[in-house]
């Protein structure tokens, strides 16, 4: 324990983020030790790092939409950039999913630009057969 206050001036907020962002509860309990000014809750709240890293995702909304025949609605997501060329040298993968049937599609893919035409060529395959 110190004899005197560290800084009687220095604002419990500057404090907060010298000791690394603590919870309001532990840098109480340290500026008791250390002599500082108290961190009210309202300073807590205030701090934007901490307003930062504790952001949550908010989900999307549920769509009530039904779909009542196959190809109504198609999602599809690229993926990849990947370092290292596992399966056959593909770097990449398309997934693409019917929202009617729930069908699901991956398709490995050496670049990018290799997605348009297997969306498109997907898409006239399904078509014919249907």
């Amino acid at each position: 324990m110190l004899s005197q206050p560290i800084s009687p001036t220095a604002l419990p907020v500057k404090w907060h983020a010298r000791m690394g962002h603590p919870g309001a509860d532990i840098f109480n309990s340290l500026a008791r030790t250390l002599r500082l000014p108290k961190l009210k809750t309202t300073e807590y709240t205030i701090c934007p790092t901490c307003s930062l890293a504790k952001g949550t995702i908010k989900k999307g909304k549920v769509s009530l939409k039904k779909y009542t025949q196959p190809l109504q609605m198609v999602q599809a997501d690229l993926c990849g950039g990947f370092r290292y060329q596992e399966f056959q040298s593909n770097k990449y993968f398309l997934t693409i999913r019917d929202a009617y049937s729930r069908y699901y599609s991956v398709i490995h893919l050496k670049s990018k630009a290799d997605a348009f035409y297997n969306i498109h060529g997907m898409d006239q395959r399904n078509r014919t057969i249907l």
